[in-house]
């Protein structure tokens, strides 16, 4: 949390006791990131979107999600679009393991929220860091840890969209059809250092 005061203290400009008392500016934080927004989706939904961005301004997001999802005949639930664009323009891969097996996966879309052996997945915990930039194909990595009743999985995600000229402008993350989830979503960016 970043706590701003309203009237800053400079050679010139000497603050007071009113100052320091006064409502102060209150910023939700994570370490070098600012909150963008959070979305909470409730049982059954199909979609969430962040819209609103701006990912050349912006830079680099950190996306969480803590989801489950009581479909239970596919691995892939969810997945996460650019400006909604749903071509076959990304690049995922994923090095997971379920207890001791270990194994590799690909597609060509970026797998937002994933179970395990087709099951039911009780718990997703997720964090997936974005650079945004146009210019040059736009990046993801990230981590992914999920419960299902039998199993407990973690993989490490690499991904990109190959789309170099669109500034990203919204994030969506939809569920395949018919599948559903529910969770909450944060999006964060990172905060610009100062000059």
């Amino acid at each position: 949390m970043e706590i701003r005061h309203k009237t800053i203290s400079t050679p010139d400009n000497q603050v007071d006791g009113d100052d320091w008392n006064d409502k102060h500016n209150v910023t939700p934080m994570l370490l070098g990131y600012e909150l963008v927004e959070e979305i909470v989706a409730p049982a059954g939904s199909t979609s969430i979107i962040f819209t609103g961005l701006n990912g050349d301004e912006d830079i680099e997001y950190l996306l969480e999600i803590v989801a489950s999802s009581s479909n239970n005949n596919s691995n892939n639930v969810a997945k996460l679009l650019f400006n909604a664009d749903d071509g076959d323009n990304y690049n995922f891969q994923e090095h997971y393991q379920v207890e001791s097996n270990i194994g590799y996966g690909s597609n060509t879309r970026i797998t937002a929220i994933e179970s395990t052996y087709n099951e039911i997945l009780t718990h997703q915990k997720s964090k997936l860091t974005i650079y945004a930039k146009s210019g040059t194909i736009r990046m993801c990595e990230g981590k992914y840890v999920r419960k299902t009743p039998n199993h407990l999985a973690q993989s490490q995600v690499t991904a990109y969209w190959n789309n170099t000229t669109s500034i990203i402008t919204s994030i969506t993350i939809a569920a395949y059809s018919p599948f559903t989830f529910s969770g909450t979503f944060r999006l964060w960016k990172r905060i610009k250092e100062v000059s």
